[in-house]
């Protein structure tokens, strides 16, 4: 092993903080920043309040509402489309994955 390769090696497996940092940084401008992480909760924060009140097929439609209204928000804002519209493919997955098998479907 040539000292280009030891060094290459070494630089791999010792990571220093501030490669922690930039790594973390990285993760956080993939999900479009603060505003991106916030705007990924909010569909779900309407999820779980909206299935406490109603039924599994309304509370998929108020989170999926709420993904359109935040993807048409962060689109206003100049976010580029990918960006915007993640938290809204999430929740049309999430809500087009076995619609009708959850727990009240079970018990009616």
């Amino acid at each position: 092993m040539t000292t280009t390769d030891q060094n290459r090696v070494h630089h791999r497996t010792n990571r220093s903080p501030a490669g922690a940092t930039n790594m973390s940084q990285a993760l956080l401008d993939g999900v479009g920043g603060p505003i991106g992480m916030v705007c990924s909760t909010l569909p779900v924060v309407a999820f779980v309040t909206a299935d406490a009140f109603f039924e599994l097929p309304v509370a998929i439609g108020i989170a999926f509402a709420a993904a359109v209204a935040l993807t048409v928000w962060r689109m206003r804002r100049g976010e580029q489309f990918m960006s915007a519209a993640g938290g809204l493919f999430g929740v049309a997955a999430a809500g087009a994955s076995r619609p009708g098998r959850g727990r009240r479907a079970a018990s009616s």
